[in-house]
């Protein structure tokens, strides 16, 4: 099942830096607050733990935030669990709380803690008595023959102890999460969100905006087109073993382009039928792709001059066109020179950047190809 048409328009709110200033917990709360009033938000405390265990498997799940400290969070668990145990053997931790109804989250990364003795004892007693028979009673993540089974020592549990003043379980307690740092997320037009991150280094707050998403670009050199002089440059046609070249490459490189928001060819009839070809191949539809006649060049300074201007909404694009110009751009960013980029052949790079004018000064922070692909 496809989901690449499920989207939505995030518009509600905006977030800056200043707004978070130098008291990050207390901007948290405030978020924390407006989704606890919000009728749409069932459960504001609900939060995402994510842990490692000793294998360094990550596991994530959901449990109830249940104080909110200066520089801490704090929920409730058996120490026996799955997460209790990842945390007893890796205490790096993940806590995130997601609030679509407002369009926001917060990321909490730590070390998580067992709270003290007296901190669980005085909790535990808050519960409604039939929630600390169930800390008791429950073996929480081991197998159980059935949920009956569950149920019968609950209520056996229950009869016995009607009356009682019971204890909490040793294995049974609070988790506090020492934060080491909070990224707060609004959601925002064309997908370039808001994003701010609070980090806490030898006791001291150091605030940064981040960019919203990096940005990729990948170069494809159009398919073997034939040399026809009875036509036109713009107008020569592929061969047929440029066809079949193109869509060959396709089936290899879906991870690649499947995500890729834009297409810009080259007016070049060898461009547009390799850009077409390779769309309707992984079934991408062709609306993303826009003829650009700047696009018609052999040189480098004009692709990039092109590049500068390519609107910041989109996040990842291709260029479908020609040599030398690709060829004098890969040699540009990556160490590994190339003699020659090949027909059909592409190579990308991700930029830690949110606009394309800015990609000709940086240094790339991924680059791939498949120059090595089958001939």
């Amino acid at each position: 099942m496809k989901l690449f048409k499920h989207r939505r328009l995030y518009d509600k709110d905006s977030l800056s830096i200043d707004e978070i200033g130098n008291k990050p917990m207390k901007f948290f709360i405030k978020w924390f607050k407006e989704a606890d009033e919000f009728d749409k938000i069932i459960e504001a405390n609900a939060m995402t733990v994510s842990t490692v265990d000793k294998n360094d498997f990550p596991s994530s799940r959901v449990v109830l935030l249940k104080e909110i400290k200066d520089r801490s969070l704090i929920f409730f668990t058996n120490y026996k669990s799955k997460k209790g145990e990842a945390i007893k053997d890796n205490p790096n931790i993940c806590a995130s709380f997601y609030w679509p109804a407002l369009e926001r989250q917060v990321i909490f990364k730590g070390i998580a803690k067992k709270c003290s003795s007296k901190y669980s004892d005085a909790y535990f007693r808050s519960r409604p008595f039939n929630s600390q028979v169930a800390a008791i009673v429950s073996n929480q993540s081991q197998i159980i023959s059935s949920y009956n089974e569950l149920l019968d020592r609950y209520n056996e549990f229950l009869k016995e102890n009607k009356n009682s003043d019971l204890k909490r379980p040793m294995h049974w307690g609070g988790v506090e999460i020492l934060i080491d740092e909070i990224e707060f997320w609004q959601g925002r037009e064309n997908r370039l969100h808001n994003r701010v991150i609070c980090s806490f280094i030898n006791n001291k707050r150091e605030t940064k905006i981040l960019s919203p998403k990096m940005k990729t670009i990948t170069f494809l050199r159009h398919s073997k087109s034939s040399w026809d002089y009875n036509v036109s440059d713009i107008d020569r046609p592929l061969k047929q073993f440029g066809i079949e070249k193109i869509e060959k490459i396709a089936d290899q490189s879906k991870d690649q382009f499947i995500t890729t928001e834009k297409f810009f060819t080259s007016p070049a009839n060898r461009a547009i039928h390799t850009c077409l070809i390779l769309l309707r191949r992984l079934s991408i539809d062709t609306d993303r792709i826009s003829v650009c006649e700047d696009l018609y060049t052999f040189s480098y300074n004009e692709v990039f001059e092109f590049i500068r201007h390519i609107d910041n909404s989109y996040s990842n694009v291709a260029l479908v066109g020609h040599n030398p110009a690709y060829t004098e751009i890969s040699n540009y960013f990556c160490e590994n020179k190339i003699l020659n980029l090949p027909t059909a052949r592409w190579f990308s790079m991700k930029f830690d950047s949110n606009k394309w004018s800015d990609i000709h000064g940086l240094k790339p922070i991924f680059y791939s190809n498949n120059l090595k692909s089958e001939k």
